[in-house]
């Protein structure tokens, strides 16, 4: 060392206007920061689902990381290369990557959306994850910069000691272990530099890697299998380039010398590494220049053709010459080359080439990134300052007195012996050998516990169903003779990779009708030959004839049915294919087609946009799965459950299928209750279930409930398997609280689960009421596999009941007249939209005209319990009497002892009454009023009710007791009382007791009616309702109303679909003087109201 390269402080005053205006321009982007830390990424950046990265991740991580290269670089060529002469240089270059990594962090903790959760990685290795092994080795030699920095910072400390600086009398008491740690730091610093160099070449290696996991979204240009050695090479070559511009930056700022002795020797180096990287780039593009398309994306080609010309082969031209390598200006200039031309490849890769197959729009960073990323880089040069201010970080030109030169090597004898020097060495190398070898065990292990796991669900894989079949719609006018209602989307292009998941519905009839006919919309393209799989825009096809694309294509095309819109797997197939590596793949055109469209739809959009919404995995065979005992518990099946899905079991103890109770906004006088439960509403069935609930049980999803003594808080009593069975063979004891039926074989069961399917729904649902299909009317066992004309939803499509009744952490849509909770609703709508005829033919905007005024079902579902007889009367009062059990002419039982006297229907049209969705109940303890008839359950709506509609119902009457005092219904026990010793009083005096009523020992009978909302059973368009099904047939005429459409009137428009059904609404009954068709709906004043808006 000489006497004028000693490193020293700047003596330049640390606040100036330049640091000034750094503090200003950080305040500003750290306010951005902070925002975004407290309101999330959203509000302060352009990022979303299909842009999850943005300048913070391409600018403050990548670059900064690649730029802090000069660092590593540097400590290879000084202390492992031996070349002494550039040791003034290893100070800045290791300050400017520690401040550079440092920021790298700093700012991947603002880009992180759980950024609470960076530690994470440090305990929770994955070893075959290209991220985690970044994280690791950024955070392992983030440690090792502060030990390179180290001696720096202790030779400060030490010169504020002794020359008595500000904080000097505080520094002297710990004197002794700063001039213990600098010694022991400079004994271990050459096994933290080999340690620096190792985590470099894994890293920034790595950071390649990382872009390698996602080939269809990166764009060809700079998709390629050596990206990772291309990133290592690009970062070798900028470390010298970065050390050279950071001191001749350094030294014109502080008004010094630059170090041209040491900088242009230093220039010859980087040729070669700047050579090496140019030429696996290039031999790379000419190995795949067949592949490219460089006209695909002429931007992203610019970018490229730039980031080679400046960062690669100019900067290469330059410093071949000698001039160049000696002048301070043109090293300054061509050293900037350099760095660009590798910002840039950072920014192509990270940023310009990645293109998200499902995006709707470019990234373009926001106000906030660029203040934020401004804030990182003043924060760098700041921190750079403030360092070479009050530590010997820079080469100096002070001399160094006689008396520093001996006090410097006098601190140098005071060190450990050789042997202790080369056992702690020995002992850092140990450590990193043990480091790497560790890392490559869990690396292995990862790996094989992957490829462990796929084979075992490869293996164990349940069987699946056969899809349903692709079902035809009717034929409609002017669409072509493929045209179906509903595709199953299970195209072999689609599951060539991977096939993890259920296939995806598609209901093209209603995306017709949504977008108005308008076939464009997603068949955007034209194929103009057999061997065409690219085709022509179809809006560009239209312009060339000057047509403007835009409502039903029908209005110009007559011939669809020779000439049909042409289908996605036309030109879509396999992603990166021979003829065009450009065009994505099916899977990806569909995304990026479906989701594409459905985030453009107003919020609150029906459309689905999160990947469960569609996609449902297939349910692995649990065989391998369940470890029970010979003879289980109930309990021990579901806590084995339990052991795997601990969430799902707290989920679950909240919802209404379990406790019975929760939110009731639908329940009129109740809307704002949560208390309202099961137990305490009336019913004409069962009469009541809080006193006969040993019976009742046996429809409630879990073990042992019979009382108020019930632990709801227990997920042990969850019954998973009732819901969950697929063989068939599950059952649960009528009579005895929700257990299992003895014999039932509950590990075989346990071992089969999978997705709730009709049936085992249907397990419950099918049976409540005391029988089949007495209660609901709509929900008959045929429903567990319907014919396409008994249900278009479960018999053509082969919908689970979950596609409508939706759910949410266990918690299921859908409203029962007979049950108080409601935890989302079911309606039409969200599927067929408000107009859902829209393809009907002409008659189409009347249909959609009637939506407003008539539900759904109302037309869809002419008739209910079309195979199984429904209840429709039960007598109580006949009950107790010694009477036979007869039979009626369905077959079903005319009289019961238990029940009394039964009345059953089979094929049967329905009640139709305003409905706007809520409705009143009849709680224990009301007060009624014996002489009328009661109604349990009565719908809320009438017509002058805006939100009303005609809703079908099934009305249930019947004769219960009431206290005749009390004027209340008497809530009888039936299992332990009643059904032995038939003695009403004695019954009432129990039940009463147990729900905790006064009963005054005196009993009568009331009639009482109870409705059930029909659902289920929708035929499809041609078995729905026809005009004159409703209307008298003098009321359709198109004339009537419509002066000039003469000729119009067809056969069909009056046609009777239901010919044996002589009076199917009542309309004085729903509050017309007549029939609507003639004397006008509720909300028309005339007759002549024009055409019905769309």
């Amino acid at each position: 060392m000489t006497l004028n390269d000693h490193p020293h402080r700047v003596t330049k005053p640390f606040f100036t206007f330049g640091t000034i205006t750094l503090l200003i321009i950080m305040g500003v982007g750290y306010a951005f920061g902070i925002t975004r830390l407290i309101l999330g990424l959203g509000s302060v950046t352009n990022l979303d689902n299909h842009n999850p990265w943005g300048i913070w991740i391409a600018f403050d991580v990548a670059c900064g990381v690649a730029l802090a290269a000069g660092g590593f670089t540097t400590a290879a060529l000084v202390d492992i290369f031996g070349r002494k002469k550039y040791l003034p240089l290893l100070r800045p270059a290791i300050l400017t990557a520690f401040l550079g990594y440092l920021w790298v962090a700093i700012a991947l903790s603002f880009d992180l959306g759980r950024y609470w959760n960076i530690w994470r990685p440090i305990f929770n290795w994955q070893g075959n994850s290209v991220l985690f092994e970044v994280g690791m080795c950024v955070t392992f030699y983030l440690m090792v910069l502060c030990v390179e920095m180290s001696p720096s910072i202790l030779e400060g400390l030490k010169a504020r000691i002794d020359g008595n600086e500000w904080g000097a009398a505080v520094l002297r008491r710990v004197e002794k272990p700063i001039l213990t740690l600098y010694r022991w730091v400079r004994i271990a610093l050459p096994f933290f530099i080999v340690t620096g160099v190792v985590l470099s070449f894994m890293h920034q290696s790595s950071l390649g890697t990382l872009m390698l996991i996602s080939p269809t979204k990166l764009s060809p240009l700079w998709d390629t299998n050596v990206l990772p050695v291309l990133f290592l090479l690009s970062a070798i070559a900028v470390g010298f380039p970065m050390v050279i511009l950071e001191s001749i930056y350094a030294n014109i700022s502080f008004g010094r010398n630059p170090e041209m002795e040491l900088l242009t020797p230093l220039t010859r180096f980087v040729p070669w590494f700047l050579g090496a990287y140019g030429l696996v780039k290039l031999v790379d593009l000419a190995v795949r220049w067949n592949t490219l398309d460089l006209l695909a994306q002429p931007a992203a080609t610019v970018s490229l053709i730039i980031e080679i010309m400046l960062g690669i082969l100019a900067p290469l031209a330059l410093l071949l010459n000698p001039a160049v390598r000696r002048s301070m200006g043109w090293l300054f200039f061509t050293a900037s080359l350099i760095i660009f031309g590798v910002v840039l490849n950072r920014i192509n890769v990270f940023l310009v080439g990645y293109n998200p197959p499902y995006s709707l729009r470019a990234y373009f960073p926001s106000v906030g990134e660029i203040a934020m990323t401004a804030a990182i880089v003043s924060s760098i040069l700041f921190c750079y300052r403030f360092f070479v201010t009050y530590f010997p970080i820079l080469p100096g030109y002070m001399p160094v007195s006689p008396e520093q030169l001996a006090r410097m090597h006098e601190e140098r004898a005071k060190t450990v012996t050789p042997f202790w020097t080369w056992m702690i060495r020995g002992a850092g190398i140990v450590f990193l050998m043990v480091f790497v070898l560790l890392y490559s065990v869990v690396h292995e292990e990862a790996i094989s516990s992957t490829i462990r796991t796929v084979t075992e669900i490869q293996r164990v894989q349940a069987a699946r169903p056969e899809p349903a079949p692709v079902t035809a719609a009717t034929a409609y006018p002017h669409r072509p003779t493929a045209y179906k209602n509903f595709y199953l989307l299970n195209s072999s292009a689609l599951n060539s990779g991977v096939d993890d998941y259920e296939p995806v519905g598609f209901a093209h009839r209603i995306h017709d009708e949504i977008t108005g006919g308008d076939c464009g919309v997603c068949h955007h393209r034209y194929a103009m030959s057999e061997d065409d799989r690219v085709g022509e825009d179809l809006k560009a096809l239209h312009a060339m004839m000057e047509v403007r694309l835009g409502g039903p294509c029908a209005d110009c095309h007559d011939d669809m049915a020779d000439r049909p819109p042409q289908s996605c797997a036309r030109c879509h197939a396999q992603p990166g294919e021979a003829d065009d590596p450009s065009r994505i793949g099916l899977k990806g055109a569909y995304h990026r087609q479906c989701i594409g469209c459905h985030e453009g739809q107003l919020k609150p959009a029906s459309a689905p946009t999160g990947c469960n919404d569609c996609h449902h995995p297939w349910t692995p065979d649990h065989g391998r799965l369940v470890s029970l005992g010979a003879a289980p518990t109930p309990q021990d099946v579901t806590r084995s459950c339990l052991s795997c899905h601990p969430q799902v079991g707290q989920d679950l103890l909240g919802t209404a299928h379990w406790r019975w109770q929760g939110f009731s906004p639908t329940l009129a006088g109740y809307e704002h209750r949560k208390d309202i439960s099961l137990t305490l509403m009336v019913n004409n069935y069962c009469i009541a279930i809080a006193p006969n609930m040993q019976q009742c049980a046996a429809c409630h999803i879990g073990y042992g409930k019979q009382g108020k003594d019930f632990d709801f808080s227990n997920p042990a009593n969850i019954d998973c398997l009732v819901c969950h069975d697929t063989t068939g063979t599950y059952r649960k004891d009528p009579l005895n609280a929700g257990l299992p039926a003895a014999g039932v074989d509950l590990p075989a069961v346990a071992r089969k689960v999978g997705r709730p399917s009709r049936q085992a729904c249907g397990s419950c649902h099918f049976h409540s009421g005391g029988a089949t299909n007495a209660k609901h009317g709509d929900l008959e066992p045929v429903m567990a596999n319907p014919k396409p004309e008994f249900d278009v939803h479960m018999g053509a499509l082969n919908m689970r009941c979950q596609k409508c009744h939706t759910t949410t952490r266990h918690r299921i849509a859908g409203m029962s007249l007979s049950a108080p909770a409601v935890e989302g609703r079911v309606e039409c709508g969200k599927c067929h939209g408000p107009t859902p005829h829209g393809v009907s033919g002409p008659l189409s905007r009347h249909l959609d005209d009637h939506v407003r005024a008539i539900a759904c079902e109302t037309c869809h579902i002419p008739a209910f319990a079309r195979e199984t007889p429904t209840l429709l009367r039960r007598d109580y009062s006949q009950a107790g009497q010694d009477r036979p059990e007869t039979k009626d002419n369905l077959g079903m039982p005319a009289y019961d002892k238990r029940f009394g006297a039964l009345t059953w229907g089979r094929n049967l049209t329905p009640v139709y009454l305003w409905f706007d969705g809520t409705r009143h109940a009849a709680l224990l303890g009301d007060t009624i009023d014996p002489s009328a008839s009661v109604v349990l359950n009565a719908p809320v709506g009438e017509k002058r009710n805006p939100a009303a509609r005609i809703f079908p119902f099934k009305l249930h009457t019947a004769v219960q007791p009431y206290d005749t005092e009390n004027k209340t219904l008497a809530m009888p026990r039936f299992l332990s009382d009643y059904w032995v010793r038939f003695d009403w009083s004695g019954a009432i005096a129990e039940g009463m007791k147990a729900v905790g009523l006064p009963y005054s020992g005196k009993y009568g009978f009331v009639e009482t009616r109870m409705y059930s909302a029909i659902h289920h059973g929708v035929v499809a368009a041609p078995k729905a309702l026809g005009c004159t099904d409703c209307h008298s047939t003098e009321a359709v005429s198109c004339v009537r109303c419509h002066q000039g459409a003469q000729g119009m009137d067809l056969p069909e428009h009056r046609r009777k679909i239901y010919p044996e059904v002589k009076q199917r609404l009542d309309f004085k009954a729903l509050g017309y003087p007549g029939d609507p068709a003639q004397v006008g709906g509720r909300f028309y004043l005339t007759l002549g109201r024009g055409r019905p808006t769309r």
